[in-house]
């Protein structure tokens, strides 16, 4: 029983992140021009490789994706994904406070790059760290894929909200005049 419970968790969390991951790739690749806009509002030019990363970021994300799909090697997937989140997170704090989008694609809102990306890649991580730690080591049960699907729309719903949440915050305080998530409190 707890083995069926922990692999459908295992599941879920990897057909949640690997269609988080597939969505978002697939965003970017389908809309370079918005993606090479986001990149150039991180300070991306074209002589600093914007071009390859136009192509490289989507296709890591979508082989990232992939590879939760089909639970290849669990943990080197979830080390390659955490890894991806800090650069992503890295670059949104740098971006912070640029009118420029986050560039996010897929199921985030493409809202402005700050701590509301910061935000939602932690709890990401928290869910990658969550399935690669219960991945089971035996076969999966017809039961344990139907349990999977709700885990998988059950986290899901939890992202999409809670990014929706965090880009009206940002722009209701926008809007407000007030201090925002994206914007450096010292400054």
């Amino acid at each position: 029983m707890l083995g069926d419970t922990l692999g459908a968790l295992h599941l879920g969390v990897a057909w949640a992140v690997g269609f988080v991951l597939i969505a978002s790739g697939v965003a970017k690749a389908a809309d370079r021009t918005s993606f090479a806009q986001a990149l150039a509002g991180y300070g991306v030019s074209a002589r600093r490789g914007r071009e390859s990363l136009e192509i490289a970021i989507p296709s890591i994300e979508i082989a990232l994706g992939i590879s939760w799909l089909i639970t290849w090697d669990v943990w080197l997937v979830a080390i390659a994904t955490i890894g991806l989140l800090a650069v992503f997170s890295g670059a949104a704090i740098a971006g912070r406070g640029s009118a420029a989008s986050c560039g996010c694609g897929g199921v985030f809102a493409d809202g402005p790059a700050g701590w509301n990306v910061v935000i939602r890649n932690v709890v990401l991580l928290v869910i990658v760290l969550g399935g690669a730690m219960v991945a089971p080591t035996t076969g999966f049960s017809i039961d344990t894929f139907a349990a999977a699907a709700t885990v998988t729309l059950a986290l899901l719903t939890l992202l999409i909200g809670l990014d929706a949440l965090l880009v009206a915050e940002l722009r209701l305080r926008d809007v407000e005049g007030g201090v925002s998530l994206e914007h450096d409190v010292s400054s």
